[in-house]
């Protein structure tokens, strides 16, 4: 059971390192465009 709350845990790390990773060029993106202009 342990080890099963662990790949639990594992999973959300890993969407919530791939949501951060899909949602990082767009903050990227809007931060140059807003120093830019």
């Amino acid at each position: 059971m342990e080890f099963i709350t662990w790949g639990k845990e594992a999973d959300v790390a890993q969407f919530i390192l791939r949501q951060l990773s899909a949602k990082l060029p767009l903050i990227a993106c809007s931060f140059r465009s807003e120093t830019n202009l």
